[in-house]
């Protein structure tokens, strides 16, 4: 038996906790020798679900605890656990468990997964209060003889380079096949307000500068110019929430651009879209486009990051420059009037997804990876 250790935030229910989420439950429903334990330090829809499937979910509050408590606390079932491999999510779990495993004299290997570049601090007062310069310096320091798995090779060419003194592996994000009842159609859209001739446009996507909404705003804005018959509906939440109101309302788009919130169950809207819009600064393997395409929503997105892997321009979908407003207006103008061409994209995605970015062929590639490192 491989006793594992994942730790995470939680604080959000976003790519990288879906991912988690997926991984870990398949893992231990391919795999039965992989007894996985998994470290939180927020209780939210992450801890739940890993309950609601059986999974060992300790819930290390970061919000009612210092770090040395946690820290503490952590030492103590690692100590109990004794794991082979402690998985982090995030440089701020990276630090937690490398200290975690020196001070409890666990001889795990860890394991660090960039879902994409490194963002601002979040959390404790004292991660916060890093500049981002710090940080990865603190981070190049604890990446010495690390195991790092790059969710794109975008990503993967980044951090060897970033990181000569870490092994880099690329292994991509994988997805189950949800469940897809296509009657939800009419009822997702009636429940949001968009009637059958409106072309809805949607994306999923924290609130974040990273995610680069303001250039879906401008989107919006080129669109109303145009006489196009639109609404933008955003689902997420984020620091940049009123940042993107005042926008909305500067533009007077209020009527056909709106922040809608987190959305739990999300495949049902991403099957109600008209068109699945990503206008990201970069990207590591976004989850939300995997499912879009899977559900059979047509995607236009900027090309950046690892969204360039996945989607092939004018056959899985449409990549546009970054910030190029006018070429992103053309591309969903042209999914939204060219029937043949939309209905080739949206084949031609499912297809992909399907074939390369299956649950089964990332937790296969897991395996050996965690077998390999077990080994050295």
């Amino acid at each position: 038996m491989t006793n594992m250790i994942h730790i995470i935030s939680g604080d959000l229910w976003a790519g990288a906790e879906v991912q988690v989420f997926h991984t870990i439950f398949n893992l231990h429903r391919q795999y039965s020798f992989f007894s996985c334990v998994v470290i939180v330090f927020n209780d939210g829809i992450l801890s739940s679900r890993l309950q609601e499937a059986g999974i060992k979910c300790i819930v290390i509050d970061e919000t009612k605890n210092n770090g040395l408590k946690m820290l503490w606390v952590m030492c103590r079932w690692f100590v109990g656990l004794k794991p082979k491999i402690v998985h982090v999510h995030a440089y701020k779990e990276h630090i937690f468990g490398k200290l975690a495993c020196l001070l409890s004299h666990s001889r795990a290997k860890i394991v660090r997964t960039f879902h994409g570049m490194s963002e601002p601090p979040k959390g404790l007062s004292f991660f916060r209060s890093l500049k981002p310069k710090v940080v990865h310096k603190i981070e190049k320091f604890f990446m010495k003889n690390c195991n790092i798995i790059a969710v794109s090779k975008d990503l993967e060419e980044f951090l060897s380079s970033s990181f000569p003194n870490a092994s880099v592996t690329q292994i991509y994000n994988g997805m189950p096949v949800p469940e897809m009842d296509p009657s939800c159609i009419v009822r997702v859209r009636r429940e949001y307000g968009i009637d059958a001739r409106t072309f809805w446009i949607g994306s999923v996507a924290r609130l974040e500068k990273i995610k680069n909404l303001e250039m879906l705003i401008n989107v919006g804005n080129e669109l109303k110019k145009n006489g196009i018959s639109f609404k933008i509906s955003i689902f997420g939440i984020g620091s940049q929430k009123e940042y993107l109101e005042s926008r909305i309302a500067q533009n007077d788009l209020q009527n056909l651009v709106r922040l809608e919130g987190f959305e739990k169950d999300i495949m049902p809207v991403l099957m109600a879209l008209d068109v699945f819009a990503l206008c990201s600064f970069h990207e590591g393997l976004p989850m939300s486009l995997l499912e879009a395409m899977f559900a059979e929503t047509p995607v236009v997105c900027t090309s950046v990051g690892g969204i360039k892997e996945v989607v092939t321009n004018n056959i899985s979908g449409c990549l546009v420059p970054l910030n190029d407003v006018s070429a992103f207006c053309k591309a969903i103008i042209r999914v939204k009037e060219d029937i043949t061409f939309r209905d080739k994209l949206i084949s031609n995605a499912k297809k992909r997804v399907q074939d390369r970015f299956a649950i089964q062929n990332t937790n296969m590639k897991l395996k050996k990876f965690y077998n390999k490192i077990i080994s050295k």
